[in-house]
């Protein structure tokens, strides 16, 4: 098991919420359950109206790593952007309300960037659930390096030629993004989208990264409700 220290640096999960009461424990839980324990978590809550705020008054009084910011209803991009322009970590996830993480998730990410220090960007494998039917698919990222502004070209070429709905770039979930990097080019979710924002400030930040990872380890349980 990995035991975070004093040098580990800080990671930013942050995790929009609108009326999540029935998932957002879970969801909270798989974060705030993480080996790797050097992280602040940020909810955004964007105006809900069931009893999502009850939870997170909660979470936010039990672990000092929560924190939660009020908001009236602006969408998941204003959340994120909010999120972002909050957070003080090092590296920023983002977390889905409905969703979870798979247990060793950030550790296993985190390790990408010790290994590489010219990776900017580092995708985990996925799980796909639905909850209706009791479906389950798992992606099938294999353990790779992209290098080269051509490599990462030629992985969005590919997927912009042949749309895959769980393609590497296709979602900001289970990704360890560069904080620095985000602020600094001021790379921001669209809020004018009603879809595809994940998929426009993916290569928005593609534009400014040295090297990509992909990692074959599987960090994120995605839910299909």
């Amino acid at each position: 098991m990995y035991l975070a220290n004093q040098f580990d640096d800080l990671i930013s999960i942050i995790v929009p919420v609108y009326n999540s009461e029935r998932t957002l424990r879970e969801c909270a839980f798989s974060i705030l359950d993480q080996d790797y324990r050097n992280i602040e978590v940020i909810f955004v809550n964007d105006g809900s109206t069931d009893r999502s705020i009850d939870i997170l008054s909660v979470l936010s009084a039990d672990d000092e790593r929560v924190r939660v910011i009020y908001i009236p209803n602006r969408g998941v991009s204003f959340a994120r952007n909010l999120g972002v322009r909050e957070s003080s970590g090092k590296y920023i996830a983002f977390v889905d309300a409905d969703d979870c993480l798979e247990k060793g998730a950030i550790t296993a990410l985190y390790k990408s960037y010790r290994m590489n220090p010219e990776t900017d960007l580092v995708i985990g494998n996925f799980l796909v659930k639905n909850n209706s039917n009791g479906f389950q698919k798992s992606s099938l990222f294999q353990d790779n390096i992209l290098t080269s502004d051509q490599e990462i070209v030629a992985q969005i070429l590919q997927y912009l030629m042949k749309p895959t709905g769980y393609a590497p770039f296709n979602y900001v979930w289970g990704k360890l993004f560069r904080a620095s990097i985000i602020k600094e080019s001021s790379i921001l979710f669209d809020e004018s989208l009603l879809v595809y924002e994940d998929i426009v400030f993916n290569i928005s930040y593609l534009g400014h990264v040295r090297a990509v990872t992909i990692s074959s380890s599987l960090v994120y349980d995605y839910h299909i409700n």
